[in-house]
């Protein structure tokens, strides 16, 4: 047995072996196989027993393995059963019985119809035998266990189930004959076939004529087709009920008989059945019947025989089909299997039964394959009771009829209301009204008394848009049966609410419509209409308020409803002005169809009340000419309004109905307007409706307002319904609204903001916030300027809050930045202070001014608005005023600028009458909040620019025997750059800066960009060179300290090898290719001189190009958002041009590795030919200086010219947070910022 092959009964199943010759019936164990040495394995899931299914023997070979794309080998169920195989269905059903006869079955689940397959093999030899014995033996080897069942076997029963499947046997048995005859029978299951499948069950969807074709498709007698619900080529559109399974009962000749509409399955000499059991009954029918009947004793054993109930003789029998063609046979179970073991078959008995049309079901069935065009079909059959199958043609509906409006609404009622009847109504009516300028949605409930569907349609014969049926009229209403529909409709108040009614009679002048419905109803089954005919319905609508003739003329009783819930939100500004700002809301009432506008008042005191403003309710602009005269209204919308008057007032596409009860009025109010700082205020308002064209209107009661922080909370039940002065919780203190206190300027800075200033800031925010400065054009006459006024500011805010978002960044595009400055006085020579105009930023001690070659170095830092500093001036001669200069100085990603001062005057320059000097010039208090995870990031600073070297060779011309070969010289020359600077983050720019502080998130972080790496040394000649001592050389090491040295002596002695590294500064004085070293002698204190050579490798090692690596961006803001996209790049790198490198230039951009970013630092470039290259300084993380780039200069063996050459240093980081370092008053120092400046995490203020 092979290792997890399965074990079965059947022993000696051996492994797929190439060369070995295979007949049909042969089983192996396939894993993969071996051609010669090599060897081919195979998936899990590939490997397994596997059959071999050809009529003729193959050798086994690479290219028809059972894993081949065409192989004779398979793992499915490849075995013929003998003829007399047989096919049992059996449903798994709910029965419920209700006495009298009557009950039901319900099908248990999709899956309750199950056909088990029995079949046999016969006359079958050993070896057919024994691999049919294996094959059904090792199904129970293949699963998932434990977690899964057995996968089954794959198999295409016999026709005409022939559709692929997954069954599985329980058991089978094996007849052993005579010598090399068995038989072998076994059953299969399978319980995955659904009910659902309309397509197919057992019988699959390929072996029936599929859809049907209505249009000339020939047909014979036993084609199953499935009828669709809609076709194209039928008269009239079919019912659900119509469509499904259909069998073709025509006797056709050879050639079908030909579809048309005619002889469809809807159409009038239809050939077709759907529900009616055709095949013809044989003789020999056997109907036992047990009537069923109740059997009480008496004394004596005397019995009473009495009826039981109705239906007390159902039939049950079996019904005997043989002998049937396969075409018949198929036809039969298909028209069993779609009727799904619990759906109703006509079946017509033979005489002397006189019952056409009696309904039975079919639970139970079975299919036996006597031989080929020879079946045998059992049937049993049980009466149901009820023929649900033939539809009712008649069916009583009741109309009930309502006035009254949707969401709970008081409303009108129609004084003619009908109460609901319990028969058909063929005539009816209602009336109805509504106010002029508003919409009522009411209607009538339909009632469905019978037991099937209907589909119900209104038709109309007006078309005035007063009425408006949102449903009925273009697509029907489905009503169930035993339940009833809303048929709503709306009626608007349509006459002229601008100057009167129109002119003349009819509902434009007295505003009374009427209208009639035609009501129909049909089966959704099977499309027949009510034979009672159309329900008509009259309707009556009054518009109320003009027309003498209106009966309901006038509003008595219906004013308009108060407002509700009527709430105030303090503690708001306007974020502009910096005014208190009270925002007020209410619920509009849902007996609030009467109100036109929202009167809204305030006061100071309770007492004297100021109108604020009327809140109009929104209104549609209406015009209808139905009829010849044409009516103009404005219907209100507060409440209610039809969907298509929306549509046609010019509001967009269509609301539906009942989703929408018209548009809700915006029940919400913004006071505006220069509320004070610290007051008391009181509102009230009441609900408004305007009289027609200047008459006499109606008001609710006024309800005052409830101040809140807090619009969803729960209030009392006078504030939910409206809180008026006779409420019981009425009070003035409860209706008091007070106003807060001046709040600090907001300004908000954006995500991914760079350089921000925040002086302009501020100034920008007062010129968008209009509090500009004027000027005078003409008297009383004044322009706004572009000049920002803080006066105004300081009458509506106290300080500025800078705020940083939660997750937002703010940074800088690059670490430095080029400032003008000017001379106000002249400069000479050896000058220690220059005077200029005042700056506008930082500059910092150590920055230059350069006036073309002229400069002057800062010995200190300049404040913004500075006028002189201090410093040494470097002039050829003396610089004039108003010369102007160039600094180059640092750049933070936030920046104060100048100290911000508000106000007017200074109240000694005033005098005591002036008013300003309530607002005297102060510097304002500056709050920098960083909120959640926000950062502020200076610039990583730039790596270092590559440098080169260009060296030349040549034949040297010296005769002493120990003169070197070559003699080697300097060509073009670019020397390398140190590393940039990183960029502050903050930078405190202005001397007299005394009220700004930052507070900060605990997650928040301020961060100084990390400098730029240092570019490597452009020439590393002693790289080049070779210490040989005898038949040993090692490479000569430049950058190892002699601290390091390794004992020479003893590698001498033991032979040196290529790791052997050694410092040039150890050698001794060269001469002319030999060098002494005096090496130490291990343990004693002995130093012995020894001759030795320097040699290099190769020439090439000293010819061409070398070159130093760039250095790394330092880590620092970065974005890809902006354009151009924002990172610290690493230096340029050498691009090699000409021979050898002889034109090399420093142009090459960065790799994206170099560049610092956010995230990280950049590295510096790497080394591929350490004889010839070095490596540059990585770019330092957040607030760290760049490294240094690698340097070579411990001593030259070609006495070489080399300039500065050598590794340059990384830049200094970016502050964090820059002080400004002054001479004068130092009002923020290292010392005592975090005290002073900044503050971490929450305070008590806050």
């Amino acid at each position: 047995m092979i290792l997890n092959s399965g074990v079965t009964t059947i022993q000696g199943i051996g492994p797929f072996a190439v060369g070995t010759t295979y007949e049909k019936n042969d089983i192996v164990y396939f894993s993969g196989y071996n051609v010669g040495a090599t060897q081919t394995t195979c998936t899990e899931a590939q490997s397994g027993h596997y059959y071999y299914t050809g009529n003729t023997s193959q050798v086994a070979a690479a290219s028809n393995t059972p894993i081949a794309t065409t192989s004779n080998w398979t793992q499915d169920f490849y075995f013929e059963p003998s003829y007399g195989a047989s096919v049992n269905y059996n449903t798994s059903y709910y029965g419920i019985k209700y006495g009298d006869g009557y009950f039901n079955f319900l099908n248990r689940s999709e899956n309750a119809l199950k056909a088990t397959f029995d079949v046999s093999f016969e006359k079958r030899t050993d070896k057919e035998t024994k691999a049919l014995l294996h094959f059904l033996d090792d199904s129970f080897n293949k699963g998932e266990r434990p977690s899964g069942g057995y996968t089954g076997i794959k198999w295409t029963p016999f026709a005409p189930y022939n559709m692929e499947a997954r069954f599985f046997v329980e058991s089978f048995d094996h007849k052993y004959d005579s010598p090399d005859v068995n038989t072998v029978s076994t059953s299969f299951f399978n319980e995955t076939k659904t009910l659902t499948d309309w397509q197919a069950f057992a019988i699959p969807w390929s072996a029936t004529r599929e859809k049907y074709n209505p249009t000339g498709e020939a047909y014979y007698q036993h084609d199953a087709a499935f009828f669709e619900s809609t076709n194209a080529a039928d008269s009239t559109t079919m019912t659900p009920l119509q469509s499904g399974w259909y069998y073709f009962t025509g006797e056709a000749p050879t050639t079908g008989i030909s579809s048309d509409n005619y002889n469809s399955p809807t159409g009038g000499g239809t050939l077709w059945t759907k529900d009616r059991f055709y095949f013809d009954v044989e003789a020999g029918l056997n109907i036992k019947q047990n009537p069923r009947f109740t059997k009480p004793q008496l004394q004596n054993e005397f019995y009473i025989r009495m009826k039981d109930g109705l239906n007390k003789n159902l039939l049950t029998f079996s019904l005997q089909l043989t002998g049937r063609t396969d075409t018949e046979a198929k036809a039969i179970i298909h028209f069993l299997e779609h009727h799904r073991g619990t759906e109703l078959i006509r079946f017509a008995l033979p005489d002397p039964y006189n019952f056409p049309n009696k309904v039975f079901i079919c639970q139970r069935w079975n299919h036996s394959l006597k031989f080929k065009d020879n079946n045998d079909i059992t049937v049993e059959f049980l009466e149901f009771p009820v023929d649900y199958l033939t539809a009712e043609d008649e069916f009583n509906t009741l109309i009930t009829v309502v006035n009254r409006p949707v969401l709970g609404s008081v409303g009108a009622r129609s004084p003619k209301e009908r109460p609901e009847g319990t028969s058909f109504v063929s005539n009816t009516g209602l009336s109805t009204y509504v106010v002029t300028g508003f919409s009522m949605r009411t209607g009538f409930y339909l009632t469905n008394s019978g037991r099937y569907s209907l589909e119900t349609r209104v038709e109309r014969n007006d078309a005035f848009k007063a009425f408006e049926f949102p449903s009925g009229i273009d697509k029907p209403i489905p009503i169930p049966p035993g339940k009833n529909a809303f048929i709503p409709f709306y009626f608007n108040g349509i006459l002229d609410n601008f100057s009167g009614p129109v002119a003349g009679t009819g509902p434009f002048n007295n505003g009374i419509y009427t209208t009639s419905l035609s009501i129909t109803s049909i089966s959704e089954g099977d499309g027949v209409a009510d034979v009672s005919g159309p329900i008509t319905l009259g309707i009556t609508g009054y518009v109320t308020g003009l027309g003498a003739g209106n009966p309901f003329r006038g509003i008595v009783d219906d004013n308009p409803g108060n407002p509700e819930k009527f709430l105030i939100k303090t503690g708001m500004y306007d974020t502009s002005s910096g005014y208190p700002r009270n925002f007020l809301i209410w619920r509009v009432p849902e007996s609030g169809y009467y109100t036109t506008r929202y009167s809204i008042q305030n006061s100071e005191d309770n007492s004297n009340w100021t109108g604020v403003a009327y809140d109009n309710v929104n209104y549609r602009y209406i015009t209808d000419s139905y009829g010849g005269a044409t009516v103009e209204t404005n219907l209100y919308t507060g409440a209610m309004v039809p969907p298509s008057l929306i549509t046609e007032a010019g509001d967009g596409a269509p609301l539906k109905d009942p989703l929408n009860t018209g548009v809700r009025q915006p029940s919400s109010y913004l006071h505006t307007g220069f509320l004070g700082f610290n007051k008391d205020y009181y509102y009230r308002m009441r609900a408004e409706l305007a009289g027609v064209a200047g008459g006499a209107g109606y008001n609710s009661m006024w309800v005052y307002g409830s101040g809140t922080n807090d619009l969803n909370q729960i209030v009392s039940e006078d504030v939910e319904t409206g809180l008026t002065a006779g409420s019981s919780d009425y009070t003035q203190d409860r209706i008091k609204i007070p106003t807060g206190p001046k709040q600090p300027l907001v300004i908000y800075l954006d995500d991914g903001e760079t350089n921000v200033n925040l002086s302009g800031k501020f100034d920008q925010a007062l010129i968008d916030r209009n509090m500009v400065e004027q000027t005078l054009v003409s008297p009383g006459y004044y322009i706004d300027t572009k000049d920002p006024e803080t006066g105004i500011y300081g009458e509506n805010f106290t300080g500025v809050q800078y705020i940083v978002r939660n997750n937002h960044l703010i940074g800088a595009t690059t670490t430095t930045q080029d400032m003008s400055v000017t001379l106000s006085s002249t400069l000479a020579n050896a000058a220690t202070t220059m005077s200029m105009n005042p700056v506008t930023t930082l500059l910092e001690n150590g920055d230059i001014v350069y006036f073309g070659d002229d400069t002057f170095t800062l010995s200190a830092d300049a404040s913004a608005g500075d006028i002189s500093v201090a410093g040494t001036a470097v002039v050829v001669s003396t610089l004039a005023v108003g010369t102007v200069g160039t600094c180059n100085t640092n750049l933070g990603a936030i920046e104060n600028g100048y100290q911000l001062i508000t106000g007017v005057v200074q109240p000694a320059d005033a005098g005591p009458s002036n008013p300003n000097t309530l607002k005297p010039l102060a510097e304002t208090p500056t709050l920098l909040i960083m909120k959640e995870a926000s950062a502020i990031a200076g610039k990583g600073g730039g790596g270092g620019n590559a440098g080169f070297t260009y060296i030349t060779t040549e034949k040297a011309n010296a005769v002493d025997a120990d003169s070197p070969d070559m003699a080697y010289y300097l060509g073009k020359s670019i020397d390398p750059s140190e590393g940039k600077k990183g960029g502050d983050a903050v930078r405190i720019t202005h001397k007299d800066i005394a009220k700004f502080e930052i507070k900060k998130d605990y997650s928040a972080q301020i961060l100084g960009g990390g400098g730029g790496g240092g570019a490597g040394d452009r020439l590393n000649s002693e790289q080049s060179l070779k210490v040989k001592v005898g038949d040993f050389e090692a490479p000569v090491r430049t950058s190892r300290g002699s601290e390091e040295s390794k004992n020479w002596y003893n590698i001498v002695k033991q032979g040196l090898t290529a790791g052997d590294d050694w410092e040039l500064e150890q050698l001794g004085e060269i001469q002319r290719g030999t060098f002494v070293f005096n090496p130490f002698l291990g343990n004693s204190d002995t130093w012995v001189s020894i001759t030795s050579k320097l040699s290099y490798m190769l020439a090439d090692n000293i010819f061409g190009l070398h070159y130093g690596g760039a250095g790394g961006g330092g880590q620092g803001f970065s974005s890809s958002i902006v354009d151009p996209i924002i990172i610290s790049q690493g230096g340029k790198r050498v691009k090699v041009k000409g021979t050898n490198g002889s034109e090399s230039e420093v142009t090459v951009e960065p790799l994206e590795i170099q560049n610092g970013t956010l995230k990280a630092f950049g590295a510096g470039q790497g080394v591929n030919h350490p004889q010839k290259e070095t490596y540059g300084g990585d770019g330092a993380s957040f607030g760290g200086i760049g490294m240094t780039g690698q340097q070579d200069d411990e001593g030259d063996p070609y006495s070489l010219d080399k300039g500065d050459s050598g590794g340059r240093l990384g830049g200094v980081p970016g502050k964090a947070i820059r002080i400004l370092d002054y001479s004068g008053t130092a009002h923020y120092t290292p010392t005592n910022f975090r005290n002073k400046m900044l503050f971490i995490g929450p305070r008590f203020f806050d």
